[in-house]
């Protein structure tokens, strides 16, 4: 075909019926040219490419792309790795931070455990009689009546009738071995029924703020008034000398409040109570009768009956 014939298509000529063009092959070739260097779209699971000022170029075939992904996960191993390394460390460091008193604290709870499972040690035993001569030496210096004996492991003194003519109690030491332990119990010769148990409570928490040694406490079951104390065997406080103070405490603390206390817990008053007692009770009885009046009438009303009875005097 000519060339003049090839533009004339372009141009609106009519050409015969039933005459064939054949178009030039430059043209056909040309075609193919532009097809080859089309660029080809690329596969759906293929990895993304990285910018020429990003990065490394993509990987060229499939096993380029296993070994990168196997690097890449490798480096997230390496970083669990790193991490769990520092989170050792750093409770290295606070285990070497831990408060000593703390840790010995758990020590001693271990060997607690341990005793109670096994039974008292030969140095436990040898710990609480140390604790024992002691207390004999100061009940005997003191030319203390008592009576001492031994029980489930446990060794004990009885001191009867201590305190004055009319104020007497008995005190009760017990030296624990298993619990490693010192236990001072001085019970009352009264008890407390639970109708006048409001105004003993109210007692305590005003008595037992000023106590150094002891406190007072109240049994609701055995409805027992007693005045109690314990210090471990580790304590370096219990020696000669606070053993003494402490038996002064007891004998003292309880003189001081005993008619106050008998006065709460029956509502008799044995003794004629001294001025600043009789005061301390007037108190307590119009502050019992401002909390519920007609739920204690009989306890308010034996209580004024007491105190009442002396002023007559």
């Amino acid at each position: 075909m000519k060339m003049q014939d090839f533009m004339s298509l372009f141009q609106g000529e009519k050409r015969p019926e039933g005459e064939v063009i054949s178009l030039p092959d430059t043209f056909m070739t040309s075609c193919e040219e532009v097809e080859e260097r089309a660029p080809a779209e690329p596969a759906a699971d293929a990895p993304e490419a990285v910018s020429e000022t990003g990065g490394e170029a993509p990987p060229s075939s499939a096993r380029d792309y296993a070994a990168r992904r196997a690097q890449s996960e490798a480096e997230q191993e390496e970083g669990k790795q790193e991490a769990a390394d520092e989170a050792e460390e750093t409770d290295e460091a606070e285990d070497s931070r831990r408060d000593p008193v703390a840790m010995a604290r758990i020590a001693s709870l271990l060997r607690k455990l341990e005793r109670r499972e096994n039974g008292p040690s030969e140095e436990d035993r040898a710990r609480a009689q140390v604790k024992r001569d002691a207390i004999r030496k100061a009940l005997t210096q003191r030319r203390y009546f008592f009576t001492e004996g031994e029980r489930e492991n446990n060794y004990f003194f009885h001191i009867p009738s201590m305190g004055d003519k009319s104020r007497r109690f008995d005190l009760n030491i017990q030296v624990e071995v298993e619990h490693q332990a010192v236990r001072f119990t001085a019970k009352l010769p009264f008890s407390c029924c639970s109708e006048m148990s409001m105004g003993m409570f109210r007692r305590y928490v005003d008595a037992n703020y000023p106590l150094r040694y002891f406190a007072w406490e109240y049994d609701r079951n055995d409805h027992e008034v007693s005045i109690r104390d314990t210090i471990p065997f580790w304590d370096p406080a219990l020696d000669e000398q606070v053993l003494d103070g402490m038996l002064d405490a007891c004998l003292m603390t309880i003189l001081e409040h005993f008619v106050v206390l008998e006065w709460l817990a029956t509502g008799i008053m044995s003794q004629k109570p001294r001025e600043k007692d009789r005061a301390l009770c007037a108190e307590l009885l119009e502050e019992l009768e401002g909390y519920n009046p007609q739920g204690h009438q009989r306890m308010v009303k034996r209580l004024r009956l007491a105190l009442e009875g002396w002023d007559e005097d």
